[in-house]
C-alpha cells in the first residue's frame, strides 16, 4: 500500500477530489501501521549524526594511542609494555566521558546516567573475547 499526503479543506474541497482521496474504512488500521512503523524509523535515524560523531572521536583516540605505541616499539621498547600501556591508556581514554559524566550530573540526571551507565557496563568479560 502506498500513502500519500496531500493537503486539501474539507469544507471548500468539490466532493469529487474528496471521494478520491477518502481512505476506505478497512485501510485506516494498516495506513496508521504504516505510519507508526516509518515514524520509529525516523526516530532511531534521528541517532546517527550521534553514532558517526562517537565513531569519530574513538578512532581519533585510537590513532593517537596507536602512533604512539608505534613510536615505542620503534625505539625499542619491550612489546609486552607496549601493548599494556597501548591497553591502558585507551581504557582510559574510552571511559573517561562515562565515568565524569554522572560525577558533575545533579539529580534526576545523576541517577538516570547512572542508570544508563550500568546497564552498559553489566556483562562480564570473558577470557577470549
Amino acid at each position: 500500500m502506498q500513502l500519500l499526503s496531500i493537503g486539501i479543506n474539507h469544507h471548500t474541497a468539490p466532493v469529487a477530489l474528496r471521494e478520491r482521496v477518502a481512505f476506505p474504512l478497512e485501510q485506516i488500521r494498516p495506513a496508521l501501521q504504516m505510519l507508526k512503523t516509518a515514524w520509529q524509523w525516523l526516530e532511531q535515524r534521528s541517532v546517527v549524526p550521534v553514532i558517526r560523531h562517537i565513531h569519530t572521536q574513538a578512532d581519533a583516540l585510537r590513532r593517537v594511542e596507536l602512533e604512539r605505541a608505534q613510536k615505542m616499539l620503534t625505539r625499542g621498547d619491550d612489546p609486552a609494555a607496549v601493548l599494556e600501556a597501548l591497553s591502558q591508556a585507551l581504557t582510559s581514554k574510552f571511559i573517561h566521558g562515562p565515568t565524569h559524566a554522572p560525577t558533575h550530573a545533579c539529580g534526576d540526571d545523576r541517577d538516570k546516567l547512572v542508570d544508563l551507565l550500568s546497564g552498559f557496563y553489566s556483562h562480564s568479560a570473558s577470557p577470549g573475547r
